[in-house]
């Protein structure tokens, strides 16, 4: 199936070069963009692939510690993207071919002004460092925070709007979806269809000193180095109806559904080098009464609480940067026992041969898992990550 899928893409590229008009090689890293000769139609290709060896040393707060490694392919993805018949219809295809998974695949289409309706399935409006790309992270990979309280991906349609007030830029987003996650088949493992309910999301954006160089508020690392400061500030509201797994859209199922709510806050600042940036999240269930029951009835825990995510790095000019991170998880106390608080610090280097599109990174972190009063289970993190895309 994958080898089809690929000789049918390539086919497809083959076909659009020998009738277009421009095929556009732009420098490394740019993809291949062909324009067709009447100018009705655009494609973009890129691909990019991560390569990734972890290694990790369980201390479990005794004396059996365990260690564990793994070489591995952590990514492979190809993405298509343009616009058809006008540059007003945009269009958006993300796969992986290790997974055989499709993660993006939305219709764009700018009505009126600087206001677009959105149609498919791709990122919901949540949490910045979850809508950055994972080819353009300041890490090898995202963080604690990230883990437990991402709204991912959903189908449904959104809507977006940009403008100025003064020399500050505001962007609205909203977004009406499924609720049920990546490639939903309307049905649960039993074979049973999910109940009537919807995923509700509201995010607003602040760039007080003007837009970042090449859209730099969603990429990590100030690879740009920006001449002045720049800042983006960003709220999101999100309610999802009759959820039936421990995060949201992922993690354990369980046996009865809670409708969740989430809020993030979050921030990016840029200037000459320097990287930060900060988020916020806190989520809860409530039941069809209204309550806060945040366990399932079966030995099942919703994963609500607390979390905070606070990262920067700067960078030299040899294109090596320094970075540093902490992140936590603060579960609410009257969850049965059923979770843990978890700490994690990180150190990262990373080398930019290319920007995001040729790079190594490599991190080490120690995770803390309360596993008692005052006794914490301490495990030690090694990760280290080849990028390259094109």
């Amino acid at each position: 199936m994958m080898k089809n899928l690929l000789l049918g893409l390539g086919a497809i590229v083959i076909t659009l070069s020998a009738s277009a008009q421009n095929q556009i090689t732009d420098k490394y890293g740019k993809g291949i963009t062909i324009l067709g000769k009447d100018s009705t139609f655009l494609l973009k290709a890129n691909t990019r692939i991560q390569c990734r060896y972890d290694y990790q040393r369980e201390d479990n707060n005794s004396s059996d510690a365990e260690e564990f490694d793994r070489a591995y392919v952590r990514r492979t993805r190809i993405k298509f993207g343009g616009w058809a018949f006008s540059p007003k219809v945009k269009y958006k295809i993300e796969h992986d071919l290790l997974n055989g998974v499709t993660y993006d695949a939305v219709i764009k289409y700018n009505f009126w002004k600087n206001v677009e309706i959105w149609g498919g399935q791709t990122k919901l409006p949540g949490n910045r460092e979850r809508v950055i790309s994972s080819q353009k992270l300041q890490f090898v990979d995202r963080s604690l925070l990230n883990t437990v309280f991402t709204l991912d991906r959903d189908a449904g349609i959104q809507l977006r709007n940009k403008h100025k007030i003064g020399n500050m830029v505001v962007r609205e987003m909203f977004a009406i979806s499924q609720g049920e996650g990546l490639n939903d088949k309307g049905k649960n493992k039993d074979g049973d269809k999910h109940p009537f309910g919807h995923e509700y999301t509201g995010r607003v954006e602040f760039l007080p000193f003007g837009n970042f160089t090449s859209k730099g508020d969603y990429f990590a690392s100030d690879l740009k180095r920006e001449k002045s400061q720049k800042l983006a500030i960003g709220l999101t509201y999100d309610y999802n109806q009759n959820v039936m797994f421990s995060r949201k859209v992922k993690g354990d199922t369980l046996a009865s559904r809670r409708n969740f709510i989430n809020f993030h806050a979050d921030f990016m600042y840029k200037y000459r080098g320097f990287s930060l940036m900060g988020e916020y999240a806190n989520a809860d269930v409530v039941n069809a009464a209204g309550k806060y029951v945040r366990h399932d009835g079966a030995g099942g825990f919703f994963e609500v609480g607390e979390g905070v995510n606070l990262q920067g790095g700067y960078l030299f000019n040899n294109n090596v940067e320094l970075s540093g991170r902490y992140s936590t998880y603060i579960p609410f106390s009257n969850t049965n026992g059923g979770l843990s608080r978890q700490n994690q610090y990180t150190i990262g280097v990373s080398k930019y041969v290319v920007g995001h599109y040729l790079k190594v990174q490599s991190d080490i972190t120690l995770a803390e898992t309360m596993v008692g009063s005052g006794k914490w289970a301490n495990d030690l993190i090694y990760r280290l990550q080849f990028e390259l895309a094109f």
